[in-house]
């Protein structure tokens, strides 16, 4: 009872991690390769910046440039590129490799667990629903702990490093910076909220109706056409599709509004940085120093839209992962049949129906036998 309780309480990730726990030793050095690939991937700018220092330095003088230290930042880079590609590689095998073997076990523990429940929920599940729930929504489980999970964590460390590196070269443009960093952040969010969490539900829900009256639908077919009901068959078909459709389009017209915002912000936030770093300009004595710092964030801008469009795709990964596992732990959660203590042989050939009652929906008010 304890334990259902917990599986209760738990959904999404804290869900998926608690299914993956036999494999939680590869499931933490994947979070832990994942976060130093996310930083690796910076140092390429950051290299940039101190080639650049070094370079208008001596400009026009580019003889005196000390190549020696031109050729480190370049191998810092080249080695951030590659420590970037080779750990996140890393990372993904960890994380595929506790994936797949957390998919095996509960597989097979799904696959257990609806042949020890009564048959009565089978009939009333479906096995459209039941199908997409084995097959789809616990692989998902699967691609979150390989690909979403990895993702989560460089996703936390990135603009962590992000915002270091913004406010450590040079705090002005930081600021800058951040403000459109702050703005895409509250677009998404606008569009991140409870309508969109209800609209995935629905969408998930009706997905399922629909491949649940496909399903029947095909397999009835000889008894469709033997008693002639192929009109009344085919408009709950028709019903399902049509509110999948309907669903379909909600959620995704939800974002039709913030999600182009969004991107529009995130590229274009050199848009707010220009002006600033025009004004800054006209107001330095070092116009060296300044050539190199605002030509560095000019390049370096362009980070933040990959760093936020994966927030973006992780956000949108949760209200996905919430729904599948609640799906699984639906149908995870119904009570076993229980198995008698002591089992006994029938004695005779005789059959005896005594209190025996059946209901296609579990409601006692709608018995279809008594």
């Amino acid at each position: 009872m304890a334990q259902e309780e917990t599986r209760k309480k738990k959904t999404g990730m804290a869900r998926c991690l608690e299914l993956a726990s036999q494999h939680k030793g590869l499931v933490f050095i994947s979070g832990i390769l994942a976060a130093a690939a996310a930083v690796c991937s910076f140092l390429p700018y950051l290299s940039i910046y101190f080639i650049m220092r070094e370079l208008i330095g001596v400009f026009p003088d580019m003889a005196n440039a000390n190549m020696s230290v031109v050729l480190r930042y370049g191998w810092m880079a080249l080695g951030g590129i590659a420590g970037n590609v080779i750990l996140y590689f890393c990372a993904l095998m960890c994380s595929h490799l506790a994936a797949f073997g957390t998919l095996y076990e509960l597989k097979l523990a799904f696959a257990n667990h609806i042949t020890e429940i009564p048959l009565g929920y089978h009939l009333t599940i479906g096995s459209g629903r039941m199908r997409k729930i084995m097959d789809e929504n616990i692989e998902s489980i699967e691609k979150f702990i390989a690909h979403q999970f990895p993702d989560f964590v460089a996703s936390l460390v990135a603009p962590l490093a992000l915002v270091i590196l913004l406010l450590a070269i040079d705090w002005r443009y930081g600021i800058v910076s951040l403000f459109g960093i702050i703005l895409a952040f509250v677009v998404q969010f606008l569009g991140f909220n409870g309508s969109a969490k209800e609209k995935m539900h629905h969408y998930q829900t009706a997905q399922e109706d629909m491949n649940n009256a496909s399903v029947e639908y095909v397999r009835g077919m000889p008894e469709i056409k033997a008693f002639n009901q192929t009109a009344s068959s085919f408009k709950k078909l028709k019903e399902a599709i049509s509110g999948y459709t309907e669903w379909v389009l909600k959620f995704s017209l939800g974002w039709q509004n913030c999600m182009p915002a969004f991107t529009t912000i995130i590229n274009n936030v050199y848009l707010i940085l220009v002006p600033v770093g025009i004004l800054i300009g006209t107001r330095t004595d070092d116009f060296a120093g300044f050539a190199m710092t605002f030509i560095f964030y000019l390049l370096f801008i362009p980070a933040i839209s990959g760093v936020l469009n994966k927030i973006m795709y992780i956000s949108e990964s949760f209200m996905q992962i919430n729904g599948n596992v609640a799906r699984m732990d639906e149908i995870l959660n119904i009570p076993e049949m229980p198995e008698t203590a002591h089992p006994k042989k029938p004695v005779g050939d005789d059959v005896v129906f005594h209190d025996v009652s059946f209901s296609y929906t579990g409601d006692n008010s709608e018995k279809a036998l008594e």
